[in-house]
């Protein structure tokens, strides 16, 4: 019995080991709240370097402690959720001030922890900063809207089509003029559509 009882908490420490070496090098900011209090009672090291505080200051502190109130109500209230519903609320957006980085933007998952009766015991946290994607994603949307623009004023016809059936995927505003036949009308179709077969076949060769 000894034996087994020794074997079984050697097994115990090293998943536990396992599982801190898991949560301290994984690259998202990952952190754990008693559910009594919703205070912090871990943070790993991503979490650490994001937000810009260590976890002795962290830990034993709640969000009103660290973060401006709008910022620490909209958080409490979205941990109050997740405590009451029992399931994982998904945050796809939220602003956080950090201490060095400034605003940033997060995407947040929240779940909780149930004892064995079923009630909230700790709330844990999984945190993704992905400001610099939304940034790439609101350039590339800024740069496609000025190509749009571009390609609708110039003054000559411009049009796409797709590789495989060289059907139209795009007709600008002089190619409507020039032609009289409007973007919807050419969008899905190909040149025998609207020009004789002839003229078709020509363009298509």
């Amino acid at each position: 019995a000894e034996e087994a009882m020794e074997k079984h908490a050697k097994q115990l420490e090293e998943t536990t080991t396992f599982l801190n070496s898991v949560i301290e090098n994984i690259p998202i900011m990952v952190f754990v709240k008693d559910a009594k209090d919703l205070k912090w009672i871990r943070w790993n090291k991503a979490g650490e370097e994001t937000i810009g505080f260590s976890r002795e200051e962290l830990t034993g502190k709640s969000d009103s402690d660290i973060f401006p109130k709008e910022e620490a109500d909209f958080f409490n209230r979205i941990d109050r959720e997740a405590l009451q519903s029992g399931e994982l609320i998904d945050t796809p957006e939220e602003m956080v001030h950090t201490r060095h980085k400034g605003l940033r933007i997060f995407h947040t998952l929240k779940v909780p922890i149930l004892d064995a009766e079923g009630k909230p015991q700790y709330l844990v946290g999984m945190s993704e900063d992905i400001t610099e994607r939304k940034r790439a994603e609101i350039d590339a949307s800024r740069t496609q809207a000025f190509l749009d623009s571009v390609v609708e004023n110039i003054p000559i016809t411009v049009f796409i089509k797709r590789p495989d059936d060289l059907s139209f995927i795009r007709w600008n505003k002089a190619g409507e003029e020039s032609v009289g036949i409007k973007n919807e009308e050419m969008i899905g179709k190909t040149d025998y559509d609207f020009f004789p077969k002839e003229e078709a076949e020509f363009f298509i060769a």
